[in-house]
This record gives C-alpha cells, sequence and structure tokens, in this order.
C-alpha cells in the first residue's frame, strides 16, 4: 500500500520564493532610497578634526588639504575661515562648505616662534662693580607676543628655569661668558651668549671737536657742545653723557666769559675742557662812515675800469691778502670789501633772476636763523614781489644790484645812465614795499672812482666780497661736495661770503655751510642801516 506523499519541499520552496522576492523588493527600495536621497556614501570627509596654524599666517584655501574625496567633490568645496583670528592666539572653528555637506574643523593658532633679538655687539667691556645695562647690549626684540628680556642670571640652567634681570655685574677683572636671554609669553626662547670683560679702569673719556673759544651774538645763546663728541676706552661712545655750564655767561650783555664742558664715563672718570665765550653785537663794526665828501661833479672823479679780483693767496688768519690794495686805494668811500677781523663771517646772495630756489633758500635761512643780504635787480623786484616781501618780512636785508646788471660794468655807462641803475630800483622798491634799500653791489665787481661816488652820493654802502665761487653759470654747476669744502676751506673773520641764489650748488649745500661754519668757531654777522 502506498501512502501520497506530501509536496512539502513544494511549499518550502514556494515559501523561499516568496521571501526572496520579499527580499528583493524590499531591497529594490531601499536601492532606490539610497539613490534619491544620496545618503550613501559621504561626498567628502575630513582628513583630520584640528588644524594646527602658526600665529600670523594663513589658512590655505584649498579643500583637499582639510578634506577627501572625488576630485569633482572636493572642487565643490569651499574653505570659511571667517571666525579664525589668525594674529590671536586660541582655538576657532573653520567651515568647509560642499552644496550637500557642511564640515566643521577645529582650527588651533598657536605660538611656536621664539623672539628676534639683535644686540649691539657680542662683547661688551665694563669695570669691576660697574653694572652693565641691558639698554647698553640690546638693540632691537621683537615677537608677536609681549617678551620679556634680560640678562641670564645662570647659564647653566635650562632655558625655561632662567631667570633674568636688566643689569649684570662683576667685582673681579676677567673675561665672563653670560646671555642675554628673551621669553615669549607662550615659552618660546631666545638666547643669545655674550662675553663681558671686566677691566679696572681710571681713564678718563676724550672729548673731540671742542672749540676753545665760542663767539655768541648778543641776544642769542648758543651751545658750546654743537658738534662735540666723546669717547671712553670702556663705555666707547659717550656724547649722550655731554654737559655744558654757561651758568656764567650773559649771553645778553657783550663781553668775555669763562663756561666749561663736561662728561664722564661709567667709572665715574671724567673729563673737561674749559671754554671761552665771547658775546658780540654783530653789527658793531658796520657802523663806519666814508672819509670822503661826494660833490656834485662826478667827472671830476676817475672813471677808470677797475676789475675786482684779488687772487688767492691768504694771510695768517686766512684773509685775502690782495684785499688790500682795494681797501687803500678805494677803501675811504662807503666801502666794503671784507670786514674788520672778528669772528662773524656775512652771507650776501645775488638775485638777477629767480630760478625756483629762493624760497627754499629762505626756508633755510629761517631755520637756521640767519639773516643774509639779497642784492636784487629792477626785473627780480617786479617780477618776484612775494619773495621780496618775505625777504624784508624775515629781517633780511635787500640790497640794490642795478636795473639791467650790464655785463661790462657800471663805469662802462654814462654819469647819467649810472644814477639811472641806482635810483630806478630804489625809488620801484620804496613805492611797492615801502623799503628803502641802502646797500648797493656792483654787478660783476667792476667799477670806478666815479662809481663808487656816484652810488654814495645815492645814500647808498658798496659791498663786495672775500668770498666768491664759479656758480654763477647754471649750466655748469660745481660739484656740492666740493663746493662745500673749498667754501669752509676759505673761511676768515670778517668774510664777505657771496653765493647766487640761482645755484642748485649752494642751495643744496647751504644748511651743511652754515653748520660748517659754526663749528669752526664763527658765527653770521648782519648788516644793519648806518644812519
Amino acid at each position: 500500500m502506498f501512502l501520497k506523499k506530501s509536496n512539502s519541499n513544494s511549499n518550502t520552496k514556494n515559501r523561499a520564493v516568496s521571501t526572496m522576492s520579499a527580499l528583493m523588493l524590499s531591497g529594490a527600495v531601499i536601492m532606490s532610497a539610497v539613490t534619491l536621497s544620496g545618503c550613501g556614501r559621504a561626498p567628502v570627509t575630513l582628513n583630520a578634526k584640528t588644524f594646527i596654524l602658526e600665529q600670523g599666517n594663513s589658512m590655505p584655501t584649498n579643500a583637499s588639504i582639510y578634506v577627501k574625496g572625488a576630485g569633482d567633490e572636493l572642487a565643490k568645496c569651499v574653505v570659511n575661515t571667517d571666525s579664525v583670528d589668525y594674529n590671536t592666539v586660541g582655538t576657532y572653528t573653520a567651515e568647509i562648505v560642499h552644496p550637500d555637506k557642511t564640515l566643521k574643523i577645529e582650527v588651533k593658532v598657536v605660538d611656536t616662534t621664539a623672539p628676534s633679538v639683535e644686540l649691539y655687539a657680542d662683547e661688551f667691556s665694563v669695570a669691576p662693580g660697574q653694572s652693565l645695562l641691558l639698554t647698553d647690549v640690546l638693540k632691537s626684540v621683537s615677537d608677536n607676543a609681549s617678551v620679556t628680556v634680560g640678562f641670564a642670571d645662570d647659564i647653566t640652567r635650562a632655558d625655561a628655569d632662567k631667570q633674568l634681570s636688566d643689569s649684570i655685574t662683576f667685582a673681579e677683572a676677567g673675561a665672563y661668558n653670560s646671555e642675554v636671554c628673551a621669553k615669549d609669553s607662550y615659552g618660546n626662547m631666545t638666547v643669545v651668549p655674550i662675553v663681558i670683560m671686566v677691566v679696572n679702569d681710571s681713564e678718563a673719556p676724550v672729548l673731540s671737536g671742542v672749540n676753545s673759544t665760542v663767539y655768541a651774538t648778543k641776544g642769542n645763546p648758543v651751545d658750546i657742545t654743537a658738534n662735540v663728541t666723546a669717547t671712553d676706552n670702556i663705555d666707547g661712545d659717550v656724547t649722550a653723557g655731554i654737559t655744558a655750564d654757561t651758568s656764567a655767561v650773559d649771553f645778553n650783555t657783550e663781553g668775555t666769559y669763562a663756561a666749561s664742558i663736561f662728561v664722564k664715563d661709567g667709572s665715574g672718570n671724567e673729563a673737561r675742557a674749559d671754554v671761552t665765550v665771547v658775546v658780540q653785537d654783530a653789527s658793531a663794526s658796520l657802523n663806519s662812515g666814508s672819509e670822503v665828501t661826494i660833490n656834485s661833479d662826478f667827472d671830476s672823479y676817475s672813471s677808470e675800469y677797475v676789475p675786482f679780483g684779488f687772487g688767492s693767496e691768504v694771510d695768517e688768519n686766512n684773509r685775502p691778502t690782495g684785499l688790500q690794495w682795494y681797501i687803500n686805494r678805494f677803501g675811504k668811500y662807503t666801502t666794503d670789501f671784507i670786514q674788520p677781523e672778528s669772528n662773524y663771517v656775512y652771507l650776501t646772495m645775488d638775485e638777477g633772476y629767480e630760478y625756483g630756489l629762493t624760497e627754499g633758500i629762505l626756508d633755510t635761512l629761517k631755520e637756521k636763523n640767519v639773516k643774509a643780504v639779497f642784492f636784487i635787480t629792477l626785473p627780480y623786484a617786479k617780477d618776484n614781489p612775494e619773495l621780496v616781501q618775505r625777504m624784508i618780512d624775515e629781517g633780511h636785508v635787500v640790497g640794490n644790484h642795478s636795473v639791467t646788471h650790464p655785463a661790462a660794468g657800471l663805469s662802462t655807462l654814462s654819469v647819467e645812465q649810472q644814477i639811472n641803475e641806482v635810483k630806478e630800483v630804489n625809488d620801484y622798491v620804496l613805492e611797492h614795499f615801502g623799503y628803502q634799500m641802502y646797500l648797493f653791489r656792483f654787478p660783476t665787481g667792476a667799477f670806478s672812482e666815479q662809481s663808487l661816488a656816484i652810488v654814495q652820493s645815492q645814500g647808498y654802502r658798496s659791498v663786495f666780497w672775500s668770498f666768491a665761487y664759479r656758480d654763477w653759470v647754471v649750466d655748469d654747476q660745481p660739484d656740492v661736495d666740493t663746493s662745500l669744502q673749498n667754501a669752509l676751506n676759505k673761511v676768515h673773520g670778517g668774510a664777505i661770503y657771496l653765493l647766487h641764489a640761482e645755484s642748485t650748488t649752494n642751495a643744496t649745500m647751504l644748511a651743511d655751510f652754515i653748520d660748517g661754519v659754526r663749528a669752526k668757531g664763527y658765527e653770521f654777522g648782519y648788516y644793519s642801516k648806518v644812519d
């Protein structure tokens, strides 16, 4: 008898098929969901959660530094660092922005850079018991953070343990190794080794550039330490420590006074220089009159042409000897070829035309407190009223330099023409500026006895010069340094300097020239009207 076999395998198979079908259907739904949502694999992911950045540096903008992913996905990323302060140590958050996702990264701004230290030298000298100050050693220190700097108390200690001070002292002579250390607020340190030579010091500093006699214009105190320097065998340059004692000098009263200059080194050794201060009235020697009474018959005076030139020979006081011939023959007129020997020099400028330099010259004279004489022609007065008025307002003398500046010399003109050359300039300046001129300079320096008489008859004093440089050829200017040295080498007491305001050389060197004259112990005098 056969029993009917159950179809259990078939049912099981059918159930398996049904189950598989359900799973496949479910999977399809899931896959579909992933595809639609994009929530499967992230388009980009962080390389690291934290990024370390040195203070002062900017974060790179290349997203691949911070995240990884496909190239096309990386290209979609933007690095946002708006909340990061690059210059301040701290922890900040930056963002890597992708169209589908924003990732945050921690940014730590740190300071691991040691301070920058510069010293004046690597070896220093002091006397036993003399403190070497940090300011004597340290030229500069810089860092992004606050810095503590000083001498290390013990060079054998670890850097972190060093105690710092602003001075160091050794009792005994010898050579000592030390350190200058700079620590910032984040523990970074720079250590610079130095050698300190401790030597016995009994030598005083040396003063240089002292003028044993200094001349001052009444009412104008002078610095007797100007251009004086001091050096010491141990301390080096101690010029900053120079002091002066002028308590016994009355700068408002003419006379001769005693003064002193002092300087001490770090060991207390003192150098002293005695200085004689002579206070004078700079205009006192100018009030001399003429020995000649001028008559109206100008034909009675010699019209012989006299060129002006005195050669290069000088006496023991550097005064041109060739001027004596002019003084002997023509000094009886109201005429200055040179001023009497003194410690004053007189600055004069000839102005035929304006080359754009006078304003700067006036600025320099104002800065240096020097009064000059500006000899102007009539065209100059008409074309440059503002400059002429400034000359007058700032206390300079405006002198007469003729109407036409005849190249052959004033004496080559007729008597009437010579008178007009003087009078027309005089009248124009008086009418338009309310200023009475009283000094005259002959064009080219050439003159005659007749010309001197004519100029004097018009109420003028003729002013020549004891120094002039070839500075009037605009297109052939002398070298500035050469010109300056030549002018200073020729300085002499009572000098009348002739410079031309049309010379760029003179305009450039003027300030240094004034300083150089004063460094030689001279001062600038000024012309005052003779009543």
